[in-house]
């Protein structure tokens, strides 16, 4: 009789919730403490971590095998956005970051280097 013992799956969580997991888990606090205080302050309207509280709150078994067999962190959807080619052929897109902010402008690029 050769039974295989299959591993279980590891959860598929936010990487808000994955810096959670690792935040508690560093300073030694218990899953089911984080479980009751997360259940109280779901009801409260105040507090920081709003979302990853909510989360919680709405994905108990999810996070519990997150935090006691392991997980992985979501993939953020990726876009594919085309470019605008003027009629010598160069792209043209500018993006800026700052803190949470993107914005676009535009910008000529050569197959030589860029210019702007």
């Amino acid at each position: 009789m050769n039974k295989q013992i299959e591993e279980p799956q590891k959860s598929v969580v936010p990487q808000s919730i994955a810096v959670l997991i690792e935040k508690y888990k560093e300073d030694d606090v218990q899953l089911t403490d984080i479980l009751v205080c997360f259940k109280d302050w779901s009801e409260s309207e105040e507090g920081d971590y709003r979302d990853e509280i909510s989360w919680v709150v709405a994905n108990p078994e999810t996070f519990m095998r997150a935090w006691l067999i392991g997980y992985e962190v979501e993939k953020e959807p990726q876009y594919m956005v085309p470019l605008l080619t003027d009629k010598e052929g160069n792209k043209k897109i500018l993006v800026e970051r700052r803190e949470s902010t993107t914005s676009f402008g535009i910008m000529r690029m050569r197959t030589t280097g860029m210019s702007c």
